[in-house]
């Protein structure tokens, strides 16, 4: 869900701030911290327990997502409409 999403990425944030990050990816005790976070999730969100690695597989995914947003809007003609949320074609 957006908020397990939201609480992922807060979680590895301060794992970031404590030194659990690589330049290739998480240390093993960031992605066990967001599964920490994410105890009793699936109870609200219907999915299935967190393991590690799903949490990682999971930011490979937003990862990737990211960088195709990325690439659309920092190309020309191309931006984010804040108010709808989402990728368009801008008008010059």
């Amino acid at each position: 869900s957006t908020e397990d999403d939201r609480t992922m990425v807060d979680v590895l944030l301060e794992q970031k701030a404590n030194g659990f990050a690589t330049d290739n990816g998480w240390k093993e005790p960031a992605l066990k911290a967001v599964v920490n976070a994410l105890v009793g999730s699936e109870a609200v969100s219907g999915g299935t327990p967190k393991t590690v690695r799903s949490i990682r597989d999971h930011w490979s995914q937003l990862k990737k997502k990211y960088d195709a947003f990325h690439t659309l809007i920092s190309l020309s003609g191309w931006g984010w409409d804040s108010e709808n949320h989402r990728v368009q074609a801008m008008d010059e």
